[in-house]
C-alpha cells in the first residue's frame, strides 16, 4: 500500500481479472472510502502478480508487476501511469524491465546466489 495526501494505492496481487494471479490495484479515496479507479495491466496474465509492488506520488502511480514474463521467465515489469484528477488513469506512460522493479521492491529470493 502508498498513500498520497487523501488518496491510496493498494496492490492486490492475487486478483484473477486477466488470469490466475494476474492482479490488480486500487485506487482509492481515503476520506471516503471510495473506490476511484481499479487497475489492471493491459498485458496481464497467469501468475504476473501485478500490484505486488505499489508506489504513488502526485499525479504519478508505479506498480510492479514480479513475475511478468516479458523479458524471460519471471523477468518482472514496472507499469507506469498518470492520474488526473485521482478518478481519471489514463494508459500506462511505458512497461519498465526488470532493473526497475528490482530496486522497486522485488522480492527477496531473487537477491540469493550462490
Amino acid at each position: 500500500m502508498s498513500l498520497n495526501g487523501g488518496t491510496a494505492l493498494i496492490g492486490a496481487n492475487g486478483d484473477d481479472d486477466n488470469e490466475l494471479n494476474s492482479g490488480s490495484a486500487y485506487l482509492l479515496d481515503t476520506f471516503t472510502g471510495d473506490l476511484l479507479h481499479k487497475l489492471t495491466a493491459p498485458d496481464g496474465a497467469n501468475n504476473d502478480q501485478f500490484g505486488g509492488s505499489v508506489a504513488i506520488s502526485g499525479g504519478t502511480a508505479l506498480i510492479g508487476a514480479h513475475f511478468d514474463d516479458d523479458n524471460g521467465s519471471g523477468s518482472g515489469s514496472a507499469y507506469l501511469f498518470t492520474i488526473e484528477d485521482t478518478a481519471v488513469v489514463l494508459e500506462p506512460l511505458g512497461i519498465l524491465g526488470t532493473v526497475v522493479v528490482l530496486g522497486f521492491g522485488a522480492m527477496s529470493h531473487r537477491y540469493k546466489g550462490k
